[in-house]
């Protein structure tokens, strides 16, 4: 096909002139061609970059003006908005960039597409894709709204030129990071009820009742530990209260003998309780939990035996003895904090 501006042959599938940038698809037509121009007169000064320029609608613009600087203006555009050049085709008039997008293997694309009018001017129509991602349409849109104003600011000086955010990578890697780290930690968890279900499929009638009184027993071990954590933090200490006999002369050896005739009162913050003979039955070790502030008092009503003795011992709980007081017959043995 011959460029009717140069008069030089192109191949036939070109759209523009390789030589001399004119349209060689003048037969198509633009389905906006009868808006009008800023002005049908203007003319575009020599060495200038200002073209007559009307946007038609989304991503769309009519321009007038040489085809070549155009292309090369609309190829700079897309570069200084850090796009990566995929298709470069003056010929075809099209120019397509890609861009990182998350996880997408095929990213954030835009292409260009020139086409010549009948009119003589140039038709450029932007579109951008992302394929694979859920809800990013908007953000594809954003992309080709940033590439239009990019080119209208550095070659008509317009409207300001978007300001390149410099943390957008590194923000979208740390969202890809994340995500995958997510996903990573998602299919791992599915994994693992996986083989569990499987084992457990696998075990007979009988393990699976000794599985179920293992896990029972674990949790009855697990509440135990836990309300014996709630006590120790209540009550820290313990009053432990035992009975021994020596000999006449102390000097054989004691031995423990029950609780018989004692009254012991433990006063704290909540009043003061008294435990008598009925409370200790016939134990020989009896205690009682105490708060971080109390008083406690016994009094020996036992036997009148020269060798009997009533113990009051204060244990942390650990079991380490604190403190310790004895008691004879008629005698009172105490304690406090």
């Amino acid at each position: 096909m011959n460029c009717p501006g140069c008069g030089k042959m192109n191949e036939s599938d070109k759209k523009f002139c390789i030589y001399c940038g004119n349209p060689l698809l003048r037969h198509q037509e633009s389905p906006n061609q009868d808006a009008p121009l800023t002005s049908s007169s203007d003319t575009t000064p020599p060495g200038s970059k200002l073209f007559h320029v009307r946007q038609n609608s989304d991503g769309v613009l009519i321009i007038r003006g040489d085809y070549q600087t155009i292309f090369s203006i609309m190829r700079q555009a897309m570069l200084d908005c850090k796009g990566k050049m995929k298709t470069d085709d003056i010929g075809q008039g099209m120019l397509e960039s890609s861009w990182d997008y998350g996880m997408s293997v095929f990213g954030l694309r835009v292409i260009a597409q020139f086409i010549g009018m009948p009119d003589g001017n140039i038709q450029i129509s932007i579109t951008g894709d992302i394929k694979d991602a859920i809800g990013a349409k908007g953000i594809a849109k954003k992309k080709v709204d940033e590439i239009i104003k990019s080119f209208l600011l550095k070659n008509m000086g317009l409207i300001p030129a978007p300001p390149h955010k410099k943390k957008s990578k590194p923000i979208l890697l740390a969202v890809g990071i994340l995500t995958g780290i997510l996903v990573l930690c998602v299919m791992t968890g599915i994994a693992i009820v996986a083989l569990k279900a499987y084992k457990y499929s696998k075990l007979t009638p009988e393990q699976r009742r000794e599985l179920a009184i293992r896990q029972q027993q674990e949790e009855a071990r697990k509440k135990d530990e836990e309300e014996k954590a709630r006590i120790a933090q209540e009550y820290p200490y313990v009053a432990r209260f035992i009975c021994k006999i020596y000999g006449y002369d102390d000097r054989y050896s004691p031995i423990m003998v029950p609780l018989k005739g004692e009254y012991i009162y433990v006063t704290t913050d909540k009043g003061t309780k008294q435990y008598g003979l009925q409370a200790f039955g016939n134990s020989q070790d009896y205690r009682i939990p105490l708060p971080e502030k109390f008083e406690v008092k016994a009094y020996n009503g036992n036997f009148n035996a020269q060798g009997f003795r009533l113990i009051l011992q204060i244990l942390n709980c650990d079991g380490k003895i604190l403190y310790s007081s004895e008691a004879k017959y008629g005698e009172w043995v105490m304690a406090s904090n």
